[in-house]
């Protein structure tokens, strides 16, 4: 299954080849599973955990869950709410 392109944001942990189907990659940064960084097209971010760049959010993978889930409440709820939350699930966040 294909992430909708047309959606306002795109939020996933699939596999490179599955976003590709939609072109969802095209011109944004991204991380993937280190297995699939490969795939990638621009792998000039796959250190990161987590990378958001305008309306695609993606993760390296389970063991990046919570900061993931950060992620995807920094851009819809604002840094201040994030940083809220991480300091609640004693997670160091910079």
């Amino acid at each position: 299954m294909c992430p909708n392109h047309g959606d306002d944001y795109t939020i996933t942990e699939l596999n490179p080849m599955e976003w590709k189907c939609n072109n969802v990659l095209q011109g944004k940064k991204a991380t993937a599973y280190p297995a699939m960084c490969d795939k990638l097209s621009d792998q000039s971010h796959i250190d990161n955990r987590v990378v958001v760049d305008g309306n695609l959010i993606t993760s390296r993978g389970p063991g990046t869950s919570i900061e993931f889930a950060l992620g995807i409440v920094e851009k819809f709820f604002g840094r201040p709410k994030a940083l809220e939350l991480a300091k609640g699930l004693l997670v160091v966040r910079k």
